[in-house]
């Protein structure tokens, strides 16, 4: 991963997201940060593999964008898929996703949705304009904050960006590790909507649940643009 160009990164992030990172990912420090990354792989488990490090860049282009939702490190066990709270390797649903997903239906649809029941992919959100932004693109086996050091910079370039290039998005802070990031983003452009960590407590009684912020989503987002543009948090 050290010795990286620009062309191995044109499968993995969308153009724009591209021209936009490559300053950063190119730089020294990132390049440091790849070779450590690499050295660790030869002797540890390091999830996800390259080719899911970046999904949400690739499947949210940067000009879609329209909410953004902050997690912390890629699932340790194994089931990580690039993007934050997703699991579509998992067979058991991750205790966050679960409270997530029966927040949505709760919210949303009034009850139980059959198909989500063993759908743990949430790459229909990104497709749709929600970026599912982990803060550490990269983990150690069952060793969760062991790469934080090797990615604070770059999520603290991706909030620039976003900060600089877009206004009218809604962020969802979920718990204080999401909430510490707080800071880099402009509150009188965009709109903040904040709740405990989903993966605190038991599904129901989360102080998590009744947030209400995938309905509170759509209402922002209607209320800028339209109905069409709102989220179809089913899928």
């Amino acid at each position: 991963m050290s010795n990286l160009n620009k062309k191995a990164f044109e499968n993995k992030i969308e153009k724009k997201w591209l021209e936009l990172l490559w300053p950063f990912l190119s730089s020294d420090e990132m390049s440091k940060n790849f070779k450590a990354i690499k050295g660790q792989k030869s002797f540890q488990i390091v999830y996800p593999s390259f080719d899911d490090c970046f999904k949400a860049f690739k499947l949210t282009p940067f000009d879609d964008v329209k909410v953004v939702i902050i997690g912390q490190d890629p699932y340790y066990d194994g089931s990580a898929d690039g993007l934050a709270f997703s699991s579509s390797r998992s067979v058991r649903c991750p205790k966050a996703l679960a409270t997530i997903l029966f927040e949505v239906e709760d919210d949303c649809y009034n009850g139980l949705n059959i198909d989500r029941l063993s759908n743990y992919d949430l790459s229909g959100w990104a497709k749709q304009g929600v970026l599912l932004l982990n803060t550490a693109f990269t983990v150690q086996k069952k060793k969760p904050d062991s790469h934080k050091q090797y990615w604070e910079s770059f999520t603290k370039e991706v909030f620039r960006i976003l900060r600089e290039n877009h206004t009218g998005l809604v962020y969802l802070l979920w718990g204080n590790h999401a909430k510490n990031y707080k800071k880099y983003i402009s509150e009188k452009t965009n709109h903040i909507l904040e709740a405990d960590h989903p993966a605190n407590g038991n599904i129901v009684t989360s102080p998590f649940q009744g947030c209400k912020h995938f309905s509170k989503t759509n209402e922002i987002l209607e209320g800028i643009n339209g109905p069409e543009v709102s989220i179809n948090w089913g899928i």
